[in-house]
């Protein structure tokens, strides 16, 4: 019964990744409950007002500068941040080097023509739809 509550735990840490405030400080509590939950980098496990365990965003990280360079692109001061705005950001960014992230030496000729397209979140796609439908219907 343990190793099930043990796996659900974990499944529940894994799967789940939000970014809500929360207190630095982790309770013996949080830490008995979160003994079983190995959380991604970026995350720590956090106990929700359900008693469930969960893996949310870092909110803070150390200080110290030890520049890696994301797969992004971006140089981040240290590898904290680099996973924290992954998960903030719900995107996979990994280290691609220790060190500042070089500058490429030649741009495609189409590299400014070129945009990004515009990716919305479901909930954002359901709200623009639901405003779409009360427009059409009060017409």
């Amino acid at each position: 019964m343990k190793l099930l509550y043990a796996l659900f735990l974990f499944a529940a840490g894994w799967a789940s990744v939000t970014s809500v405030p929360l207190k630095d400080e982790i309770t013996d509590s949080e830490l008995d409950i979160c003994a079983a939950v190995i959380c991604r980098p970026g995350r720590v496990c956090r106990i929700l007002d359900n008693g469930v365990a969960s893996c949310q965003c870092v909110q803070h990280c150390p200080s110290h500068h030890k520049p890696v360079c994301g797969t992004n692109g971006v140089t981040y001061d240290n590898h904290c941040l680099l996973h924290k705005d992954a998960c903030l950001g719900q995107k996979h960014i990994s280290i691609k080097h220790k060190g500042h992230c070089k500058k490429p030496k030649v741009k495609s000729p189409h590299h400014k023509y070129h945009q990004k397209p515009v990716v919305c979140f479901q909930h954002e796609k359901d709200r623009i739809r639901k405003h779409f439908v009360e427009l059409l219907e009060s017409k």
